[in-house]
């Protein structure tokens, strides 16, 4: 709980034009691991509530819209 603490803390007093989070884990993916329910539950409504976004870059897995298929590149 300390971090998002703290994470809300920051996005509250930013005055930034464009914030922009960054983290490892997806909030939402359709490849195998599914989505981080952790995230969903914390993350995405702090940045709805101060209209921030987030960049994800979890680097062993990539994804193909076009096809609709996920790839896992086994490191």
């Amino acid at each position: 709980q300390e971090q998002w603490d703290w994470l809300e803390n920051e996005l509250s007093t930013s005055t930034a034009d464009y914030i922009l989070v960054g983290g490892h884990f997806p909030v939402f993916s359709a490849c195998s691991h599914g989505n981080t329910p952790t995230l969903i539950r914390h993350l995405k409504p702090l940045l709805e509530q101060y209209d921030a976004h987030y960049l994800s870059g979890k680097p062993s897995y990539y994804y193909y819209s076009l096809v609709r298929r996920c790839y896992a590149d086994d490191e």
